[in-house]
């Protein structure tokens, strides 16, 4: 399979300085793919002299930074977790997809472009004739067929497709 542009994945731990109280930051979690950046603050806080900017990580021997990096490591985890899934079944993928799954947060009712085409055939079947139906469902055909073989999706959400969807 060849490597297409949403195949990118960089995780940045790191706690925002500029939002310090009483010595203690929050910590901040970045996803980034090829075509997307989003930024989720984890809910914890550190203090500043016990976060290491370089491992991206908490520092030191106590039981409670012991706890957190456990944590900081299973996110971390389920984040490349997700990322593989999308990418072994071909789904489109963005730095929120994957924030929205990590944190299980409700998606929307994404509407992609084979469900708004099979949406307009379905509410359309009294209305048109036999021939227009099956001009949809060729139109259909070539939808699949076209995600496949240029984009290596299996489906895409319709507030991705544009004029550039082509290229």
């Amino acid at each position: 399979m060849s490597i297409q542009k949403n195949q990118i994945l960089s995780t940045l731990l790191f706690v925002k300085k500029h939002i310090v109280k009483e010595g203690t930051a929050p910590i901040y979690l970045r996803i980034t793919t090829a075509n997307s950046r989003i930024e989720s603050s984890l809910g914890r806080k550190i203090d500043l002299k016990s976060w290491s900017k370089k491992k991206q990580r908490a520092v030191g021997q106590t039981t409670e930074i012991k706890q957190l990096n456990r944590f900081l490591d299973h996110l971390i985890n389920k984040t490349n977790e997700i990322f593989q899934l999308y990418l072994i079944n071909n789904e489109y993928l963005s730095a929120e997809v994957i924030k929205n799954k990590l944190f299980n947060l409700e998606e929307e009712n994404t509407i992609t472009l084979l469900s708004a085409a099979q949406y307009h055939y379905d509410n359309n079947q009294q209305t048109f004739a036999e021939g227009t139906l099956k001009h949809y469902k060729v139109t259909e055909r070539y939808f699949v067929r076209f995600l496949k073989a240029k984009k290596k999706l299996k489906d895409i959400p319709l507030e991705r497709v544009d004029l550039k969807i082509h290229t």
